[in-house]
């Protein structure tokens, strides 16, 4: 089993920024610590910070494995080839990545990218399909592509990649389905839902916030304190709500509008970044939540959790399963 624990992260409009690197840093000695797999390096446009850098920072003095958010519009798919295999081999250890099809839609004006989502997952399609052909350890060839979005003439790596490269893909729309289908090496990562939920037969792991303690009590406390208070935190919710055509985080908004009357033990994030909803309950309740994905066939968890201190509870919980 693969756990990702990484801090949730408010965008830069209403929070420090300098504070991020502290965080992540804390992070991914307390997951050493604790025995979790790596730490996502996540992507915005929102925050100050590369994710390749992030990554950087989480691999050094650590044993951490990062899982790098990678999208087709910050790179072309050779620059991409060549960062993983440098940073398997600085680091040597494997590396996981999660291909990403969208933007927040403001940031595609900022971009200057008039795309349709077809057209981005065609352009996601391109930059998967180059990058595992120049890491193809088999292949003696050069390599030639030409696209719609990007071109290659000639090209081979001078060192093939030194350890595993875990790849997963976030979406559940229709053209994330036919990518999974085409390329069986991608993993899909889903958002976490509601007990009962049905999920495709490709899922192999989620994304969701947990919030744990002892009690379910204590731990309601904290949920309700970090976000039904914040009312900023809740517009900023609204105006994301608007700014994504992702179908997992329409999913997740809508949630928005719930509570949790089934008993379920899950509820909805108001956080503009994160976007992930969370499970809130006690070390029993939320081991069985983690234990119903894992009946499903899934075996990645990508976890947000609100601070640090929260990776000793999750490992609890874990130790139950």
């Amino acid at each position: 089993m693969k756990i990702f624990p990484y801090p949730h992260a408010y965008p830069n409009q209403i929070r420090d920024e300098s504070t991020l690197l502290k965080e992540l840093n804390d992070f991914k000695h307390a997951n050493d610590q604790n025995g979790f797999f790596g730490t996502l390096a996540f992507t915005a446009l929102t925050h100050a910070y590369d994710n390749w850098d992030l990554g950087h920072l989480i691999a050094s003095d650590s044993h951490q494995i990062p899982l790098m958010a990678i999208l087709p519009f910050y790179e072309n798919p050779v620059i991409t080839a060549r960062k993983i295999v440098s940073f398997q081999a600085i680091y040597q250890r494997p590396l996981a990545i999660n291909w990403i099809s969208g933007l927040a839609l403001n940031d595609y004006e900022k971009l200057g990218l008039k795309l349709t989502k077809v057209q981005r997952y065609a352009m996601l399609k391109e930059h998967i399909t180059v990058v595992n052909a120049l890491l193809d350890p088999v292949s003696k060839k050069t390599l030639t592509f030409e696209g719609e979005f990007f071109y290659v003439k000639n090209h081979k790596l001078q060192k093939n990649l030194s350890f595993p490269l875990y790849q997963y893909i976030s979406g559940t729309s229709a053209e994330c389905l036919e990518l999974i289908r085409e390329f069986k090496f991608l993993n899909q990562l889903v958002g976490g839902m509601e007990k009962g939920h049905t999920y495709s037969e490709f899922a192999k792991g989620a994304a969701f916030g947990v919030v744990v303690r002892p009690s379910e009590l204590d731990a309601k406390k904290i949920f309700d304190k970090k976000f039904k208070s914040d009312s900023l935190s809740l517009s900023y919710a609204k105006l994301a709500q608007k700014n994504t055509d992702s179908d997992w985080k329409l999913k997740i908004h809508e949630r928005l509008k719930q509570e949790d009357s089934k008993g379920n033990f899950f509820y909805s994030s108001i956080s503009h970044y994160s976007e992930v909803g969370f499970v809130v309950g006690d070390y029993i309740q939320v081991s069985e939540y983690f234990k119903n994905l894992i009946s499903l066939g899934m075996s990645t968890f990508v976890v947000c959790l609100l601070d640090c201190a929260d990776i000793y509870h999750l490992r609890k919980c874990i130790d139950l399963i």
